[in-house]
């Protein structure tokens, strides 16, 4: 016997030995079809009115005076301007009411 006849020969010994499909009880395996579920919000909370229209301006300003807007906006005015946006959105308003 050669050396390929005799691996031929293991391989076979050894399929023979899993049991087909035919000899299994319900050998087909039935799937249930899963309905997609109603997606829910992820990631940051949305603190814009609706019906009011906004748009985007990028104005620059000195680090230091950034980073004392974080720190407010971290600590002190954490529940009533938690964003950026809030943020400068209530400075204007009163920058404005004041001129």
């Amino acid at each position: 016997m050669t050396k390929t006849t005799q691996n031929n020969a293991a391989i076979n010994d050894l399929l023979g030995k899993i049991p087909s499909a035919k000899n299994q009880k319900n050998a087909h395996i039935i799937q249930e079809v899963v309905q997609p579920t109603e997606r829910t919000k992820t990631g940051r909370k949305s603190h814009r009115k609706e019906g009011v229209e906004y748009v985007r301006i990028s104005p620059a300003i000195p680090e230091d005076l950034k980073e004392q807007m974080d720190i407010a906006i971290k600590s002190t005015l954490k529940n009533s301007y938690p964003t950026i946006d809030t943020f400068v959105e209530q400075a204007i308003r009163v920058f404005l009411s004041k001129t």
